[in-house]
């Protein structure tokens, strides 16, 4: 028996992801869907906070708050400006997404999310190797952070600042969206809330946090991309999983395939920071 001596500490426990068809929506899911979940970062903060034994399903019809939403995880086809800006991940669609603590041993999921920072991070690519990692959007900070962890070179010292500057702008919206004097308090997340739930916001919205921040971490980045690619993908939190999320600001979001998650499993101690 292989001996865990590699110790990994998570801000929270992990959650397991099943994307479901129509044929796959639970018999009883009518008692465990909860409307209050308005978004994805909304319905992990849910499993967090809340004892939900059997998890939560994610549904269109329950995404009121997050525009991007939808067609991240593939339970719509892209329609407004907005939605088509996004690329497509799955080629049918699903009728729901079932998301749940993986302690609670649900089912079993497609990819499991956890929620780490950046020492924790190294320990689990030391953990799961750094060639099961995803190369796709590497070269995009705010779809795949891996490269802050490697020697990446740079091509040119024009792409070299690039990346910085759009590394501090990233800072920037973390810091502006954990902050309780400006984003991070029960008013404003409510008329933010509010806000996103009008399309003409979001579509305002849109091109400035695709400049300037990351985007769709929880739903796209750190589930869709694991479960196309059968690869891990990290990325860094941004406004939606801090602001409704509740995740702190220097949060790392990694999305692995089952099979990677139960390699890990197997090789180390997944140990929970309390809170």
């Amino acid at each position: 028996m292989t001996e865990k001596n590699i110790e990994i500490n998570l801000e929270r426990l992990p959650i397991g992801i099943k994307y479901l068809k129509e044929r796959d929506m639970p018999k009883d899911f009518n008692t465990i869907k909860n409307p209050k979940a308005l978004s994805f970062c909304d319905a992990a903060r849910l499993l967090h906070e809340e004892d939900h034994p059997n998890g939560l399903v994610v549904t269109l019809e329950s995404l009121k708050a997050c525009k991007w939403c939808p067609v991240s995880l593939g339970l719509k086809k892209p329609e407004t400006g907005l939605e088509k800006n996004i690329d497509l991940l799955f080629d049918d669609l699903n009728q729901g997404v079932h998301i749940f603590n993986t302690i609670d041993k649900v089912t079993e999921p497609d990819v499991v999310t956890l929620v780490s920072d950046r020492e924790n991070f190294e320990k689990l690519i030391e953990t799961i190797g750094l060639d099961n990692f995803t190369r796709e959007y590497f070269d995009q900070i705010n779809f795949n952070a891996l490269s802050l962890f490697t020697g990446v070179e740079f091509s040119s010292k024009r792409e070299k600042r690039k990346r910085r500057r759009k590394l501090r702008s990233i800072r920037f919206f973390q810091w502006l969206f954990a902050s309780r004097f400006a984003f991070n308090n029960k008013l404003m997340t409510w008329i933010l809330t509010a806000l996103l739930k009008q399309y003409w916001f979001s579509r305002m919205m849109d091109p400035i946090l695709r400049k300037y921040s990351t985007g769709m971490s929880y739903c796209y980045t750190a589930s869709a991309i694991p479960l196309v690619t059968q690869k891990a993908n990290v990325v860094l939190a941004e406004s939606g999983p801090i602001t409704w999320g509740k995740l702190d600001r220097d949060s790392l979001l990694v999305g692995l395939p089952n099979s990677l998650f139960e390699t890990l499993e197997s090789k180390s101690t997944l140990q929970l920071i309390k809170d």
